[in-house]
């Protein structure tokens, strides 16, 4: 198996560099590059010798692991505590390169979680978390240092998205994270669904189907960024009614994507006063939990 470019048959140092510079830097990369790639640069290699190097990669970079092996990735792999002891004593906190959506009402706590989850990153792996802000003043530096220090709200840092194509915006919000920073202990994406709900690109049932195209398409940059950075992604979502035998249940906007996308969900619901219900849906280890959280100065916390 080829774990390095020099392992696949016919590439040698001449072409490592001109790989480089197309940005292909390992197996991976090249598995998942395009052939037409070579006509965007100076290179000697033609399309059809790229297209052989990439069947070969995509060939080589398919990995099969023994249930023990699976097992021991994932008991190594680090987590990021959420800031609620009862809660990281059941999930142990969001593995890095995982996504995780947070839906709720307006109110219910969402975004709260979400600053304490940054926070809780920044201080675990003392590196920046970054807070992609879809929808106006949901970013509040004050809130952090509230709940954590400085220098905490300090490395917590934001990118604004606005404007008439502000969900192009957004999807280019994900490269520049990948773009610029060589890691990241968390990003944070608040809302996730507003700029695919307030955008007139998809009024009517007949822009379904290109809504869905688009909203893959978030998804899929949104994992290949978690995977890249190793780091959790916290995508915040709206939520709709949806009338059931049993009553109303709350439905996450883009659901039947987001659900094949996502690693879990947590849910909130605003019951009185500060109190909220946090309900974890669809965990890969332990299904579903639900619990009271209670909303203070402090954070989102237990509330016995």
């Amino acid at each position: 198996m080829a774990k390095e470019l020099a392992d696949i048959d016919g590439v040698g140092a001449t072409t490592i560099e001109q790989f480089g510079d197309m940005g292909i830097h390992n197996v991976n990369d090249l598995a998942t590059a395009s052939p037409d790639i070579v006509e965007e640069f100076d290179v000697s290699i033609s399309k059809n010798r790229m297209q052989n190097f990439i069947e070969t990669a995509a060939s080589e970079a398919i990995i099969i692991q023994t249930g023990d092996e699976v097992a021991e990735e994932y008991e190594n792999l680090p987590k990021v505590k959420t800031g609620i002891e009862q809660l990281d004593d059941v999930i142990g906190g969001f593995d890095v390169r995982s996504l995780i959506a947070v839906g709720g009402s307006t109110g219910a706590g969402k975004t709260q979680l979400a600053f304490q989850a940054a926070g809780e990153a920044v201080q675990q792996f003392d590196k920046p978390a970054v807070y992609i802000e879809t929808e106006p003043d949901r970013y509040r530096g004050n809130r952090i240092e509230q709940m954590f220090d400085r220098e905490t709200q300090s490395m917590v840092h934001k990118i604004s998205v606005s404007g008439q194509n502000a969900l192009d915006m957004q999807l280019r919000a994900y490269k520049a994270v990948q773009q610029q920073y060589d890691e990241v202990s968390m990003v944070v994406v608040d809302s996730f669904t507003s700029r695919f709900r307030l955008t007139k690109k998809f009024k009517g049932r007949e822009k379904l189907g290109a809504r869905n195209a688009e909203f893959g398409e978030h998804l899929q940059a949104l994992e290949e960024m978690a995977q890249e950075l190793q780091c959790p992604v916290i995508l915040v979502c709206q939520v709709y009614p949806a009338p059931t035998q049993y009553g109303s249940k709350e439905i996450i906007y883009g659901s039947s994507l987001m659900m094949h996308m996502v690693n879990f969900v947590i849910k909130m619901r605003s019951t009185s006063g500060a109190l909220s219900t946090l309900k974890v849906e669809n965990h890969p280890e332990i299904g579903d939990m639900e619990m009271t959280v209670q909303i203070n100065d402090e954070g989102v916390r237990y509330a016995e």
